[in-house]
C-alpha cells in the first residue's frame, strides 16, 4: 500500500467441491474479502474546558473563571516517534481580571540517536560525577526539550509598587463610583463571640471589598462575611471582634463616614 489514502481489497474464494471431509461430503462455494491499509503514523488529542463560579446574579461577570487546554500528538517520523504537548490556561477574578496565565510546549523526541545526543556518560560528566568505564553509559538518552511562560497581573500589587485600586480601575469594564452606604445596622447576641455588621449598599459591585477594607482601616478584626439580595437591595453581614467595647452609635458613625468619603 503506497499512502494511507490508498485501500487494498483481498478477495479470498473457493469453489465447491474444493475438498471433501472424511465422509465423503463436499465443501461449498465460499467468498470473502477484506481491506488493507497502511497504519496511521499519527495520533492526536486535544482536551479543552473550565470551571466556572456565578453569584447568583449578584455580579455582572462570574466571581471565578478558569480556563484551559491540552493538545497531544504522538507522531512516527522518519528517524523514530515524536511526542508533543501543549497547554495553557487562564485564572480569572470578578473585577481583578486575569491574575495569571500559563502556556507552553514540550516535545520529546525517541528517533535514533544522532550526533546531538546525549548519552549517559556525558550526562554524569556535566554533574561532576564519576562514570566507570562500561557501554551501559554509553546508551544515547531521549531528547526532551519544551519552554513554559507564567505570567501574574497581581505581581506589582503583591510587590507593594501597585494598589488594588488601580488594579481594579483598570479592569473594571465601565468607570463606576463605589457603591453607596444605604444603612449600617450593629446586632450584638448576648453570648455570641462576634458582633454583626449589617450594611446595606446601592449596588452590589465590590460592596465585600469596600465594607471589608474600611473594616481593616478601623482595625476591626474579621472572622467572616456574607453577601446577598434583600428586596432589591444588596446586603453584607460582616461577624467581626474587637468592637466589644465600642458603642453602636460610634460603630455606625465610623462606617458610615469612611465609606461615605469614597464615593
Amino acid at each position: 500500500v503506497a499512502s494511507l489514502r490508498d485501500r487494498l481489497e483481498v478477495v479470498l474464494s473457493m469453489e465447491q467441491g474444493a475438498w471433501t471431509d472424511s465422509a465423503g461430503n463436499e465443501s461449498e462455494a465460499f467468498s470473502a474479502s477484506f481491506t488493507v491499509h497502511r497504519p496511521a503514523t499519527t495520533f492526536y488529542i486535544s482536551l479543552a474546558g473550565g470551571m466556572t463560579l456565578d453569584a447568583a446574579g449578584l455580579t455582572d461577570e462570574p466571581l471565578l473563571d478558569i480556563r484551559g487546554y491540552v493538545n497531544f500528538e504522538a507522531k512516527e517520523t522518519d528517524s523514530g516517534p515524536r511526542l508533543r504537548l501543549e497547554f495553557g490556561g487562564t485564572f480569572k477574578v470578578v473585577y481583578l481580571g486575569n491574575l495569571g496565565s500559563a502556556a507552553g510546549v514540550f516535545v520529546l523526541d525517541l528517533s535514533a540517536p544522532d550526533a546531538d545526543s546525549v548519552t549517559v556518560r556525558d550526562l554524569l560528566t556535566d554533574m561532576g560525577i564519576p562514570v566507570p568505564d562500561s557501554a551501559v553509559f554509553d546508551l544515547a538518552l531521549p531528547k526532551l526539550w519544551g519552554v513554559i511562560k507564567v505570567e501574574t497581573n497581581l505581581e506589582l500589587a503583591l510587590n507593594g509598587r501597585a494598589l488594588v485600586e488601580e488594579i481594579l480601575a483598570k479592569n473594571i469594564r465601565h468607570a463606576e463610583s463605589p457603591p453607596i452606604l444605604e444603612q449600617v445596622q450593629v446586632r450584638r447576641g448576648r453570648h455570641d463571640r462576634f458582633t454583626a455588621i449589617e450594611m446595606a449598599f446601592s449596588s452590589p459591585r465590590g460592596i465585600l471589598y469596600y465594607a471589608s477594607k474600611a473594616i481593616s482601616e478601623l482595625r476591626w478584626d474579621i472572622n467572616s462575611a456574607r453577601m446577598a439580595l434583600f428586596r432589591g437591595r444588596a446586603m453584607a453581614t460582616f461577624y467581626v471582634s474587637g468592637v466589644s467595647k465600642i458603642a453602636d452609635t460610634t460603630i455606625v458613625t465610623a462606617l458610615t463616614e469612611l465609606l461615605q468619603s469614597r464615593v
